[in-house]
């Protein structure tokens, strides 16, 4: 059995997938980890790939990866809730204060709420379901068992 005798070394050299939809990022694993008790959490148990379990904008999930890199990135209405569960679900408190902050200095509504479950009986019904509609549902129902 290999024994890891240097966790941080490993981190080093480790990176982490966060996959949305039909797009994906390649973290480097130490400064995502570091970023996100989530992530930290995976790469503890030798996992190195995530889903993000509901629908994402593109845009929102970029904004994500920026500010998971330390970088640059730009906080809208439209985005502010989306960031707002991603910095939740991911563990990364910073975003969440400043997602909250900007949410409550602009008296930004949150979005209506998507109801999955119709879109996949409509998309079933339709024969064009796909795996981000069955995610969606999965990730709704994980959210009411959470609370």
């Amino acid at each position: 059995m290999c024994e890891i005798t240097n966790p941080e070394a490993y981190l080093l050299n480790q990176t982490f997938t966060l996959i949305n939809g039909n797009h994906s990022y390649i973290f480097k694993g130490d400064l995502f980890a570091k970023m996100s008790k989530k992530c930290a959490s995976l790469l503890d148990r030798g996992i190195t790939e995530g889903r993000i379990m509901r629908k994402v904008d593109k845009d929102a999930f970029k904004a994500f990866v920026s500010a998971c890199n330390l970088k640059p990135f730009q906080i809208t209405a439209k985005n502010a809730y989306e960031l707002l569960y991603l910095s939740r679900d991911w563990g990364i408190s910073s975003l969440e204060k400043f997602a909250n902050d900007y949410i409550n200095s602009k008296n930004i509504n949150p979005p209506d709420p998507i109801d999955y479950i119709q879109i996949l009986v409509n998309k079933t019904q339709a024969n064009s379901v796909k795996s981000e509609d069955i995610l969606s549902v999965a990730a709704n129902i994980n959210e009411a068992l959470d609370d």
